[in-house]
């Protein structure tokens, strides 16, 4: 992975860590997934600084942040910018297959919300993994490799 430029977003995940997180059972698929992953929601996060991801990326209102090194993902978080009321869930996508997603979140219009997924793992070199927020048009990628 490589070392990408911060977005505006990037600081709601700085914050993630040190808001109440709540972990939520999630789905899977894929015959990969050996078990089912921890994501956990932060809702309506404020951000105090920008914090180094390893590749992140913005399609529209939807942010993707991944931090790991090679081939291996140690932190996969993804937040929304909200332009109305409504609630939303996050999906995180592995090369088009829906492995994991966050729990049901809602929050008002200027609100931004945080899915994050802690320790996804190894993924083969090439991989694509993309976030989609339900309700909200954006679906920002970024490619795994070594």
């Amino acid at each position: 992975m490589h070392l990408a430029a911060l977005s505006r977003r990037t600081l709601a995940h700085a914050l993630a860590a040190a808001t109440l997180v709540i972990a939520v059972g999630t789905l899977t698929a894929g015959a990969a997934s050996a078990a089912t992953p921890d994501v956990s929601v932060t809702s309506g996060v404020l951000g105090i600084g920008p914090i180094a991801d390893s590749a992140n990326g913005c399609s529209g209102p939807v942010c993707i942040y991944v931090t790991g090194t090679g081939l291996n993902v140690s932190d996969w978080a993804t937040s929304v910018y909200l332009s109305k009321s409504m609630c939303t869930r996050a999906s995180f996508l592995v090369n088009g297959v829906l492995w994991a997603s966050g729990g049901n979140q809602c929050g008002s219009a200027g609100v931004e919300l945080v899915s994050d997924w802690s320790d996804p793992g190894n993924f083969p070199n090439g991989t694509v993994l993309c976030n989609t927020w339900s309700g909200v048009s954006g679906k920002p990628c970024e490619t795994v490799h070594s």
